[in-house]
């Protein structure tokens, strides 16, 4: 057994769970105080409403796989996949460690798969509200380097603050605060009501990392939000400058973005950069990342 990472309510352990008859299998193991029993429920629900949606196995691969729940009166032990290559906002760090920048390439893929993922979260009526990079983890590269089908380059994981639209009320909406500086949509830090805003951005904090190595800080000018650093002249400026002002500009909860136009214009950016090239970009950086896990 050993420690993988640790946080306000929980630790979450790795260890080998062998049955006889079964080759050993090394899972992950989230104790939290008090009892997790809501991830539990909302980890379930995703996995049968995506089920019958007929949600593609590569998008269900991007939310993390429940294997039990073990609950006690003051503690819960959640049993989950272990994915031991680190979590995105690692990746952040080994590249500023390193004095490096992410490239194009790995940012486009990364928020290409992170967008999928929230995107069929939301059709399935959840809000996850704590998408931040430490709540990505990484995946192997047999997940990410085919040009040939879909990639699932990330896992999202981290439950507990999620909220069931389909269960409350319909019209339902927010104005309490999450209380966090760094990842406080813009309708909570002017107290309007939000809903999926608070996904958006969050994902849109981590997709500002990756390319600025630094937290999303944002400004309003005239009517508009806009972030304090545009996105960095490596990047494709018109793609990423429409993300920006979408995602902090959301009128309000009945006109939400059209997360899938987004999908398929940044999928499309993708599938028009070569594919030796776009390979080969994808390889490196994965080359460099196994020195992270070393």
């Amino acid at each position: 057994v050993s420690t993988q990472s640790t946080g306000a309510f929980a630790k979450v352990y790795s260890g080998e769970v062998s049955q006889e008859g079964y080759p050993a299998m090394t899972n992950a193991f989230k104790i939290s105080f008090p009892p997790a029993s809501w991830e539990f429920y909302i980890l379930r629900e995703l996995e049968d409403r995506m089920r019958v949606a007929e949600v593609s196995s590569d998008i269900r691969d991007m939310i993390l796989p429940l294997k039990s729940i073990h609950v006690f009166n003051n503690a819960s032990v959640l049993v989950t996949s272990l994915f031991p290559e680190g979590s995105l906002l690692d990746m952040i760090n080994h590249y500023l460690t390193h004095r490096r920048s992410v490239p194009h390439v790995v940012i486009c893929t990364y928020t290409l798969d992170m967008l999928r993922c929230i995107h069929a979260l939301h059709s399935a009526g959840i809000i996850h509200g704590d998408v931040k990079p430490d709540n990505w983890l990484l995946r192997d590269r047999e997940h990410t380097l085919s040009m040939s089908r879909m990639s699932k380059s990330v896992v999202l994981i981290d439950f507990g603050r999620s909220i069931d639209m389909d269960i409350l009320p319909p019209g339902s909406r927010f104005t309490v605060s999450c209380h966090t500086d760094q990842f406080e949509c813009v309708e909570m830090q002017e107290g309007r009501e939000w809903t999926f805003q608070v996904d958006y951005y969050g994902l849109l904090s981590c997709v500002h990392m990756m390319i600025h190595n630094e937290y999303l800080s944002v400004r309003k000018v005239g009517e508009r939000w806009v972030p304090t650093k545009r996105p960095h002249r490596r990047v494709d400026g018109e793609f990423y400058g429409m993300l920006y002002d979408t995602f902090l500009n959301v009128p309000d909860c009945d006109s939400l973005p059209d997360l899938e136009g987004i999908i398929d214009r940044l999928d499309g950016m993708l599938k028009a950069m070569p594919t030796r090239s776009r390979a080969e970009s994808l390889t490196e950086h994965y080359h460099f990342m196994e020195k992270m896990n070393k």
